[in-house]
């Protein structure tokens, strides 16, 4: 998924996700940290969550938002390097 649009469909199927990759920075307006809010107000779960961005202040929002709000998922950071 590209986009906000495209996650939040796929999302809104579900209730439950093993593991979820998110990049920061979408093709879209909205971030990966909007796609961490959507799945909270709607009470997605996911059991892992990889945070994969070259933008290291929406990195650490990420990492903030998950330590606040999905507290039984494990998550890691998968830096990418700049093309």
């Amino acid at each position: 998924m590209k986009t906000y649009d495209e996650c939040i469909k796929l999302l809104s199927n579900n209730q439950y996700i093993e593991i979820i990759d998110l990049d920061y920075e979408l093709e879209s307006e909205q971030t990966g940290l909007d796609v961490l809010k959507y799945m909270k107000e709607n009470m997605i779960i996911s059991k892992e969550i990889i945070i994969h961005s070259t933008h290291a202040g929406g990195v650490r929002e990420m990492i903030d938002y998950i330590e606040e709000h999905f507290k039984g998922a494990k998550y890691r950071y998968c830096p990418l390097k700049n093309e």
